[in-house]
């Protein structure tokens, strides 16, 4: 249970009145406190106005990726990815409406975001179609490991290496620990929580919280670390895929919420934010954190829907050229009834996501040969 807090306010007359700050509230009695400010009305109202578009977003994108990208471990890690936001913004919103389950919200939104980032890496693997295409491909790259957010200002002392097997497996462990860690701590929380001896917002020597962000915070920069160093080696040869982008938008969720819990606690303790009644400053520090991640969440998806309308425009001008140079790259053969496209290299990669059947006719009684690949 939350700590109780008080504080005295004194009305227009000057007489005083006891006033009690809690952070304790079920759903019912939060609505009846809200429902006489004006402004916390806003605040729900805008909060869910923003999760449900941001719901929306995310159905249209994952509706537009379910047709471009054909069926297959890359269609369903990328929805997995796509999905962090819409995540995030349910939980939160479900921390305001509901405060006493903010712990089991936060839990829930923890452990998609570990199961998220050993996706990331499972994704640029089939990317390369699996571990030993990737290694062949990047044998001859040396890799730096010089990488943020902890290795970047120390050059000097990190060796570059070249991949192998045994280096992916280790890049691995250190994003699967995050995965590992970060669930667990909010475990102990959530017990500790029930208990009374993890307060939320709450920092002192004593503080179960103090040290349970500390774990979380240095076990998400040492998966952010990983993550960079298999991001960087890869981004040149996926540079078609958007790779750049969906590393960015992980990395915010993983870093930034995080970030806000510790600065939060500090103007908690420093007292700036303060107990506002029948709130207490706990209480009105986890409204502050879960309003905000809400409108980081529909920003994203919002950049997300953006960078996915670019493509599609990208991908539509592609289709048009490549379909011109198809036309002048088939020579029939009457005489095998097959129609050879012949390519090279550079032309294979022009030719990515062009679906040749229903826009281009082949010469009767032959085949066209196709090369289909998606950039999402």
């Amino acid at each position: 249970m939350l700590t109780q807090m008080a504080s005295v306010g004194v009305n227009v007359s000057g007489n005083v009145s006891a006033m009690i700050c809690r952070g304790n509230f079920t759903a019912k009695e939060l609505f009846s406190e809200m429902a006489a400010s004006s402004f916390s009305k806003a605040l729900l109202i805008f909060s869910t106005l923003l999760t449900g578009i941001t719901l929306v977003i995310f159905m249209e994108i994952v509706v537009y990726v379910s047709i471009k990208v054909p069926y297959g471990a890359r269609r369903g890690y990328t929805i997995f990815l796509l999905g962090l936001f819409p995540v995030f913004s349910v939980t939160s919103l479900a921390s305001i409406y509901v405060p006493r389950a903010a712990i089991v919200a936060s839990w829930a939104a923890s452990l998609y975001l570990s199961l998220g980032l050993y996706i990331f890496i499972l994704l640029i693997l089939a990317h390369f179609r699996g571990i030993d295409t990737m290694v062949r491909r990047l044998q001859d790259v040396e890799i730096t490991l010089a990488q943020p957010p902890l290795a970047c200002c120390c050059p000097c002392c990190c060796s570059k290496i070249k991949l192998t097997h045994q280096h992916i497996h280790r890049l691995r462990l250190v994003v699967l620990q995050s995965a590992l860690i970060q669930p667990l701590t909010l475990f102990i929380a959530s017990i500790l929580w029930t208990d009374g001896l993890y307060i939320p917002a709450y920092i002192s020597k004593t503080s179960a919280f103090l040290y349970l962000t500390l774990i979380s915070l240095i076990s998400t920069l040492v998966g952010v670390y990983g993550l960079t160093v298999f991001y960087k080696v890869s981004i040149e040869p996926l540079k078609k895929y958007w790779i750049k982008e969906k590393f960015i938008a992980l990395k915010i969720v993983m870093i930034v919420p995080n970030v806000q819990t510790l600065l939060l606690a500090i103007l908690v303790r420093s007292k700036v934010i303060k107990c506002i009644a029948p709130f207490s400053a706990s209480l009105v520090s986890s409204i502050i954190y879960n309003a905000l991640v809400i409108c980081e969440m529909f920003i994203l998806i919002a950049s997300s829907r953006y960078v996915i309308y670019k493509l599609r425009q990208r991908n539509r001008r592609r289709r048009e050229s490549s379909l011109l140079e198809l036309q002048n790259m088939i020579v029939p053969q009457h005489q095998t009834g097959c129609t050879q496209v012949k390519f090279n290299q550079g032309s294979k990669d022009e030719i990515n996501d062009v679906i040749a059947s229903d826009e281009m006719k082949a010469p009767e009684g032959s085949r066209i040969v196709r090369y289909i690949e998606t950039d999402v």
